[in-house]
């Protein structure tokens, strides 16, 4: 075991730098759909606080709304472990070797461990759209006589690139959007 201890802590910093970087991308996606949400529902938040609805009951629903993006990937990540690691299990040690003991039921620490770093995501995403809406007077948010976003518009001059181009970047840009959204979380 000596041989390899090198090997496994480099591989155990290697994984443990991916989970961060994991984290840190999903906590940055959650806090976006968060301030999407609080942006957009910037109205019916005012009224909801007009008829009675407390600060902490407002921090409850952002909470919640922020745990409703994490708990479907937190079972489904659960369920998808057992047929990777029993596939890596049967790769590593073959086929009719019992792997030493090992299991492919995750131990109660690693799931401790899964289940706190899911929880984590949405509570620290959840930090900053709730300070912003609650710093906001009851009377911004009714207000309805200014509009709350402004257009802009982008003028290209430059005739030398063509509008293919500009089709075939814009394409990419929809797919690496859709493809963060959607499938890394």
């Amino acid at each position: 075991m000596q041989i390899y201890s090198f090997a496994i802590i480099f591989l155990d910093l290697v994984f443990n730098i991916v989970i961060i970087l994991f984290v840190v991308i999903s906590i940055l996606l959650i806090y976006s759909l968060l301030m999407i949400t609080t942006e957009t529902k910037t109205f019916d938040v005012g009224i909801m606080r007009l008829t009675g609805l407390s600060s902490s009951g407002f921090i409850a629903m952002i909470c919640t709304s922020g745990l409703m993006f994490v708990l479907p990937s937190i079972v489904c990540a659960y369920i998808c472990a057992y047929p990777i690691l029993y596939f890596l299990l049967n790769m590593l040690f073959g086929d009719g070797k019992s792997g030493n003991g090992i299991s492919i039921v995750p131990t109660a620490f690693a799931t401790i461990e899964a289940v706190g770093i899911g929880l984590l995501i949405p509570a620290v995403s959840a930090i900053i759209p709730i300070r912003r809406a609650l710093n906001k007077s009851l009377s911004e948010p009714l207000n309805t006589a200014r509009a709350q976003m402004s257009g802009t518009i982008v003028r290209v001059d430059s005739k030398s690139l063509q509008v293919t181009s500009f089709i075939i970047i814009g394409l990419m840009c929809i797919v690496s959007g859709i493809t963060i959204y959607i499938v890394l979380p």
